[in-house]
């Protein structure tokens, strides 16, 4: 007989996220649902592989100035312990 914990908590490969408007201009909100975002933190990698941005996430809704960024594609990746999960990103 297996036990199943009452609660669970998706891990966060398995969150839903939002990244919205993508193509960015001035600002990017990351939206993470059905994940515990405490401990998650953001960054932006430009298309060298530079890191460009990072902050923590300590809400379940986020918004990330990309005022003096270059126009291109960059990766959004948020990373949680060992969980990691990436999405591109088009500044304008």
């Amino acid at each position: 007989i297996g036990v199943q914990p009452a609660v669970s908590v998706p891990d966060l490969s398995k969150a839903d996220l939002a990244v919205y408007p993508n193509p960015a201009e001035s600002n990017v909100t990351i939206r993470l649902k059905d994940a515990d975002f405490n401990g998650v933190n953001v960054q932006l990698i430009n298309s060298l592989g530079q890191l460009v941005a990072s902050r923590p996430m300590n809400m379940p809704q986020l918004q990330l100035d990309l005022t003096g960024l270059a126009q291109g594609l960059y990766s959004l990746v948020l990373t949680k312990d060992d969980q990691r999960i990436s999405t591109p990103l088009m500044v304008k």
